[in-house]
């Protein structure tokens, strides 16, 4: 079991879809909703697997499926979802994923605290973060 993190553009309008597949299917998550002026509306995703199998059903169910997403750049258009490969500091990531503070989440009991951690490291300097160390 790990943590897997991820991204996908997909509208915010399509909130309450996601929220019901993640919530069905992974035990811990945080869900982030960002805006940027380059990607437009995207979904941010931290997600406890119980092995890569989990991300991988959910990638070919919701990213290509549903929304026909590239998982590849291709001439001309960007990637529309992709995962981290290697998540080397969790909380540096979760710090990260809730940096714009329109985010869904749930944890088990225990965990809190490392939610409370992101949430008070991303007021400050997530942005600045490196997220592997170089």
């Amino acid at each position: 079991m790990s943590w897997i993190a991820c991204m996908a553009h997909i509208k915010h309008s399509e909130k309450e879809y996601i929220e019901k597949y993640v919530t069905n299917r992974f035990e811990q998550y945080i869900i982030a909703y960002e805006h940027s002026p380059v990607v437009g509306e995207h979904i941010h995703f931290v997600l406890w697997a119980t092995e890569l199998e989990d991300y991988h059903k959910f990638a070919q169910n919701v990213f290509k499926r549903k929304y026909q997403l590239r998982g590849k750049a291709t001439k001309g258009k960007c990637r529309q979802y992709g995962k981290v490969k290697n998540i080397e500091h969790i909380d540096r990531m979760m710090a990260y994923t809730v940096k714009d503070k329109n985010v869904t989440y749930h944890v088990e009991e225990g965990n809190e605290n490392q939610i409370k951690k992101a949430f008070a490291t991303s007021l400050f300097d997530s942005r600045y973060l490196p997220l592997r160390d170089m």
